[in-house]
């Protein structure tokens, strides 16, 4: 399955093409000085460790977002069209910030003409996210389209949980929505 479904290995293989793209100072596969891959140790013996990080230092959350934005929007591309494909999506868009950042990398990836957004909103979910969810599709120009799910998840529940809790409620949902 690994092989498959590489991870590690594709960033590994794609950061220096990625970086060198994007102009960075280092040559292209070549890390940064005294430091090997995560988790292991500098690649020149003789150069000290870095120091400890504070679990409280900001740094530890630094990211260069454009550099990963990039990845992810490759990484996409090669699975879906390259590998497998693939040249349109369907996203279900829930206006939290999983399914849009989902939704906006698949319009990188594919163009907004070739992701669909779908919102499947149960009578007990919020209106906001509804909201949120158009705006979101409005804003990367993807088409979308509301399905409500309040009869599917509820007739499944009063035939077959009708004492189902609101925790057991939400799993229902969220599988309906699968």
């Amino acid at each position: 399955a690994r092989v498959d479904q590489p991870l590690l290995s594709d960033l590994e293989r794609s950061l220096p093409r990625l970086l060198s793209s994007r102009g960075e100072g280092r040559a292209a596969g070549e890390p940064e000085a005294g430091r090997g891959p995560a988790g292991t140790p500098p690649l020149h013996p003789e150069a000290p460790p870095a120091p400890p990080a504070s679990a409280a230092d900001p740094a530890l959350l630094a990211i260069d977002a454009a550099l990963v934005e990039d990845w992810l929007v490759r990484f996409l591309v090669e699975e879906m069209v390259e590998r497998r494909g693939f040249r349109r999506a369907a996203v279900g868009l829930s206006g939290g910030v999983d399914s849009a950042v989902t939704a906006a990398l698949c319009a990188r990836a594919l163009g907004p003409e070739n992701v669909h957004a779908f919102l499947l909103p149960h009578r007990a979910s919020s209106p906001e996210s509804g909201a949120h969810a158009r705006l979101v599709a409005g804003a990367l120009g993807i088409p979308h389209r509301e399905i409500d799910i309040t009869g599917a998840v509820e007739g499944y529940l009063s035939e077959h949980e009708p004492e189902a809790d609101a925790r057991r409620r939400g799993n229902v949902m969220a599988r309906t929505r699968m």
